[in-house]
């Protein structure tokens, strides 16, 4: 990006990663950046970006403080976000489908770098790597037998028995 390091703000912290390891940081930084696309309409808004040296396939997280600065709509099913431009017009941002995949693909194979710590010594470190979304042993609610099903439409005969 062209930024110099002496322009990162030391902070002595650290955050908590996806699999509940501690992550130092090495500081902070506060950019404006903007959404959008020349000529389509873009919105500028200030964010302040932790840096933190990972190996990740993500460039970079934007926090429900910037998300709400942005005035964003996050759908993840649609790998999409809308906000409104400068204009007042809709803008959306959307990932490829097949580029997410691979970066996912990608990220599995990442080893952690290391400045990770587990919060439980005795425990076996844990990476980002190690963690599939996919599988979910957790309890899910389910419905009760109490349920109707139907359609959502203006006329009630709509309504499956």
């Amino acid at each position: 990006m062209g930024l110099d390091e002496s322009e990162i703000i030391s902070l002595a912290e650290q955050i908590v990663g996806f699999s509940g390891e501690l992550v130092d940081t090495k500081g902070y930084i506060n950019l404006h950046t903007r959404f959008g696309e020349a000529g389509r309409g873009q919105k500028t808004i200030s964010v302040r970006y932790v840096v933190v040296d990972v190996n990740t396939s993500y460039n970079v997280l934007l926090g429900r403080l910037s998300l709400n600065k942005l005035g964003a709509i996050v759908s993840t099913p649609h790998l999409a976000m809308k906000f409104p431009s400068d204009r007042g017009s809709v803008m959306m941002v959307h990932a490829d489908q097949r580029t997410t995949r691979e970066c996912y693909v990608a990220s599995l194979r990442l080893t952690p770098t290391e400045t990770t710590v587990k919060r439980d010594v005795n425990q076996r470190m844990i990476a980002l790597t190690d963690m599939d979304p996919r599988v979910n042993d957790e309890f899910r609610m389910k419905p009760s037998n109490d349920v109707t099903a139907w359609l959502p439409g203006p006329k009630a005969d709509m309504l499956r028995p």
